[in-house]
């Protein structure tokens, strides 16, 4: 506890300091000295005083920290605000569609299947069958690339 011995001027001075400190704890709910100091035009070593003085006659309650840089009272006001329902937005990385790029992919890994299904079984044929479903292995990969980008570009959270 911080002990000073600071003199006020007047003693109707005093008691409106007091009066304002009083005040600005329990309406302000303030609890920095150097910002109630400040309020009341005083020191903070003058507000400590007149705080100690206060919790003396009763007429606040609580303690000035050791540091003497704030003052918490014993009783803990409950908040009479209504509690405000927000709405729950999902942040923009889970509203993410992801099906349009999964369906591409999968319609792009069907073709390359299917293109290499039919460039193996072209091989004994002939050359022209064979460069046919070399195209569409190819036109197979970049569908499923299209695809797989599309499912690449979901930001991360």
């Amino acid at each position: 506890m911080i002990q000073c011995s600071v003199k006020f001027d007047g003693e109707s001075r005093m008691s409106e300091v007091k009066d304002q400190i009083v005040k600005i704890i329990t309406d302000g709910d303030l609890s920095s000295i150097q910002i109630i100091s400040d309020r009341v035009g005083r020191t903070p070593e003058e507000t400590i005083v007149a705080i100690q003085q206060l919790i003396a006659e009763g007429k606040l309650h609580g303690k000035v920290t050791d540091d003497g840089k704030r003052f918490f009272k014993e009783e803990v006001d409950i908040s009479q605000r209504p509690v405000i329902e927000r709405e729950k937005d999902d942040p923009d990385f889970l509203k993410f569609n992801p099906r349009p790029g999964l369906i591409v992919a999968v319609i792009g890994f069907v073709i390359l299947l299917s293109g290499i299904i039919g460039y193996l079984s072209a091989a004994d044929v002939d050359f022209e069958a064979q460069s046919f479903w070399a195209v569409v292995l190819f036109f197979g990969i970049a569908i499923n690339m299209v695809g797989c980008y599309y499912l690449g570009t979901r930001r991360t959270p």
